[in-house]
């Protein structure tokens, strides 16, 4: 919803800027329609851009999750052959009991 939004209102100012140029005589090579297709260009740009940082942030995260059940399970294992007070405080910040 507020993609559309903010979408219409560029467009409708880009037609103002374009509208403006060409009521000043700019009109050679700058144009509303010009403006308007180049911003709709841009926008299929920005879209990709947030795909590919969305992606980037999703296998980020799965490597921050696979980092941390490492270290869970490192400090699960290492539990069992720390003395008695080292192996409760590596099991808790393992997140297990026993």
């Amino acid at each position: 919803m507020i993609k559309e939004r903010i979408i219409k209102i560029t467009l409708s100012n880009l037609d103002t800027l374009g509208y403006q140029l060409q009521k000043h005589g700019i009109t050679d090579r700058v144009n509303r329609h010009n403006l308007i297709a180049l911003a709709m260009t841009q926008q299929d740009r920005l879209e990709g851009e947030l795909i590919r940082m969305e992606l980037k942030l999703e296998s980020n995260k799965a490597k921050a999750i696979n980092l941390y059940q490492s270290a869970q399970e490192l400090a699960d294992l290492t539990a069992g052959f720390a003395p008695k007070p080292l192996a409760k405080a590596l099991r808790f910040l393992a997140g297990t009991s026993r």
